[in-house]
């Protein structure tokens, strides 16, 4: 049902999420529910597992246990593909700084329900730890995508007060010139706010795939 060769699954908690997939999401992949902590799969089931935006809303005990799972049922030769956000360290050190050009943007950089439900957020060290200890060894960087999504929901009104004024800044040429420009820097360790991984069972080989820029390795080198 996915590309050729691929037998894809999608895995949810809640049961009534699953009847919320369009017949086109049914055709595409496989649907299933299941706890990312105790998965129903045998050892070495799959060729890739994908973990996208789900490290932001699990306890730590919680993704501990669900890295573990993700390296258990990896198959040799695999990976995991990870993404999650925001970057902590975006929020603690590179918001204050935009609030000093732009003092109007609101006090906090999260939005009532962010401050819910994003009960783990991660930075470029503690993700790559978090892998170690899972028994992977990672590839992990950082990438600028809030100037992206500012753009493309231009016509869309939002509930939050920091996207709904910030957003209209991201979208100025000028700011979205110099955001490009300082992504280039080291600048971007505290202004990229997506978090990006490849890891793979410790000590087999590092897939192709798995390259991180030259500055991420070497913040990475700490963990």
């Amino acid at each position: 049902p996915g590309a050729p060769g691929c037998n894809p699954l999608r895995l949810r908690l809640a049961a009534r999420t699953l009847g919320l997939a369009s017949p086109e999401e049914r055709r595409r992949a496989g649907l299933g529910r299941a706890d990312a902590i105790r998965l129903p799969f045998a050892d070495g089931t799959f060729d890739r597992v994908l973990m996208l935006d789900l490290v932001e809303h699990l306890r730590p005990w919680q993704l501990r246990l669900a890295l573990r799972e993700a390296r258990r049922v990896l198959r040799s030769g695999g990976y995991l593909v990870l993404h999650t956000l925001p970057n902590r360290w975006a929020l603690r050190y590179g918001y204050p700084l935009l609030r000093l050009l732009w003092p109007h943007l609101p006090a906090s950089p999260r939005s009532p329900y962010e401050e819910e439900v994003h009960v783990n957020e991660q930075d470029l060290i503690s993700l790559k730890r978090g892998l170690q200890e899972a028994g992977l060894a990672a590839a992990v960087w950082l990438e600028e995508w809030t100037t992206v999504h500012a753009a493309w929901q231009a016509n869309r009104r939002f509930a939050d007060e920091l996207r709904e004024v910030g957003y209209p800044l991201l979208r100025r040429p000028a700011l979205r010139i110099l955001a490009a420009l300082l992504r280039r820097t080291p600048l971007r360790l505290v202004l990229a706010n997506d978090l990006y991984a490849i890891a793979w069972p410790a000590g087999e080989e590092r897939p192709l795939a798995a390259r991180a820029p030259w500055l991420e390795r070497l913040i990475t080198s700490l963990a």
